[in-house]
């Protein structure tokens, strides 16, 4: 028997050249695991492209307009990659994600030789230096709460501590994010772990020590090669250019202080939350959040309550729903499970019956 799981799924027209599913294509697919997420008539949404490119766009522009703007980008454990890139690429920027988050990126296959950032400074602080808050005591270095939904990739079901511990250039307030374990529940599809609440609260001195020695590791576990080097190198026609992204810490920081674009997880998405975030950070005229999840709805739109800006864009690696049956249409598997929303297979396999 000839069985095909497609795993988390995004159905693209180019896959049909795929050698191995034509080679399975030919021999006929007895059982293919589907990857119903978005299984369900009202769930289509524009391409992966069209979504990475609003994004970059409207980050673009908005760090090109005056005044003290910080760009949040939300994401889960992965599957937002390829936003982050294309809006470090527009935006000229490194991108700032958690010590935890750049080591699971390490662990990625990420396309940096496939994109040019010839124009990212890899060197000198950002612009953000002018108004970050100072490292003493300060207004802001009271208790902010936070809630966080962090992902759920629906397998585990027992207790799990999440802990985002912030990189040494947040010693402003001398806080560290904490978490209770607490039970997950499940979620729609679109990991989204909810149920975790982290907390703030003071640093002991052996506390922030051990942060600090944490933090000095984490940048030893980097190799020699992908370290970034101290001098911009020439490019071929002498222009002194920098040279383009070819490891992660040409494209990611561990450093608030040296970006104007932050990756937070997708549950900080909100008005509260991202001006807690922003005002335990720096001082900024205006915040501007990305909500990159299929649960944003049909199309990408915007709302703002002045000093928050939100844009939902319904960026997803799973497919939609035509997507899917053009998927079954020319594959044409003999039988056709559902890995998600399982209890209504049912329904979810009578979608393909004309395919």
């Amino acid at each position: 028997r000839r069985l095909l799981h497609v795993g988390d799924f995004r159905y693209h027209p180019r896959m049909k050249d795929f050698p191995i599913l034509k080679e399975l294509k030919r021999h006929d697919i007895d059982v293919c695991y589907l990857d119903t997420t978005y299984c369900d008539p009202k769930r289509n949404f524009p391409t992966q492209d069209h979504c990475i490119r609003y994004v970059a766009s409207e980050s673009g522009k908005i760090l090109k307009s005056k005044g003290k703007v910080l760009i949040v980008l939300g994401a889960y454990s992965i599957g937002k990659e390829r936003v982050q890139l294309a809006v470090a690429k527009a935006c000229k920027s490194k991108i700032y994600v958690d010590p935890r988050r750049f080591k699971t990126y390490t662990l990625l296959d990420l396309p940096f030789s496939d994109l040019d950032f010839t124009q990212i400074d890899t060197q000198r602080p950002s612009a953000l230096d002018r108004f970050m808050l100072p490292k003493k005591k300060s207004k802001n270095s009271g208790k902010i709460k936070i809630s966080e939904n962090i992902e759920n990739d629906l397998l585990r079901k027992d207790y799990e501590r999440a802990e985002n511990v912030p990189e040494g250039g947040l010693e402003i307030s001398r806080e560290i994010l904490l978490s209770s374990e607490q039970k997950l529940e499940q979620s729609h599809g679109e990991q989204d772990k909810k149920g975790l609440h982290p907390l703030f609260r003071k640093l002991s001195p052996e506390e922030m020590q051990t942060l600090l020695e944490r933090e000095s590791i984490n940048k030893h576990l980097l190799s020699q090669e992908d370290r970034p080097t101290r001098e911009p190198e020439k490019s071929q026609n002498g222009t002194g250019k920098r040279r383009a992204a070819k490891s992660i810490v040409d494209v990611y920081t561990t450093n608030p202080r040296s970006s104007k674009v932050h990756v937070v997880p997708m549950g900080w998405l909100s008005y509260d939350k991202l001006a807690s975030y922003a005002k335990s950070i720096g001082s900024f005229d205006h915040v501007v959040g990305f909500r990159p999840t299929g649960w944003s709805g049909p199309r990408c739109k915007k709302t703002s309550n002045g000093f928050v800006t939100l844009h939902h864009v319904p960026y997803s690696e799973h497919s939609t729903f035509n997507e899917l049956k053009d998927f079954v249409r020319w594959l044409k598997p003999r039988k056709i499970i559902p890995t998600v929303n399982i209890k209504e297979w049912r329904k979810l396999v009578k979608y393909f019956e004309d395919c």
